[in-house]
């Protein structure tokens, strides 16, 4: 039964954009190797990362990115078994909306909330 975990952490202070594409590399390779998938997203120098996969693997996962220098306090948010993976057809995805699409993103009606996308 696929397990899921979702965790947060503040990007390092010194953390650019080549840091940042080389943890998506390097996220993918571990995923690919691993059989963990998700999504890493990158808002305003906080990261919220989705993995999913078993839950073993995803749990030395964690532990590997905690021991990452490029963010700090990692905090996990949710842990659980699903029946069904996010994301399985990607080892990992990445997403980094900027911060006004976030927040017109959640300005819209209950209903709209629900279907807009904030890429």
């Amino acid at each position: 039964m696929p397990f899921r975990l979702i965790h947060s952490s503040a990007g390092a202070p010194d953390l650019d954009m080549a840091d940042l594409e080389q943890m998506l590399v390097e996220s993918r390779v571990r995923g690919e190797v691993g059989g963990i998938t998700g999504v890493l997203i990158f808002v305003d120098g906080v990261f919220l990362q989705i993995l999913g996969g078993e839950k073993d693997k995803v749990l030395s996962l964690t532990e590997t990115i905690e021991q990452d220098t490029r963010h700090n306090s990692l905090e996990v948010f949710h842990e659980r078994h699903t029946v069904d993976r996010a994301f399985a057809s990607s080892s990992t995805a990445h997403l980094s909306p900027s911060t006004y699409r976030i927040a017109i993103a959640s300005r819209g009606s209950p209903r709209q909330k629900t279907t807009r996308c904030c890429l």
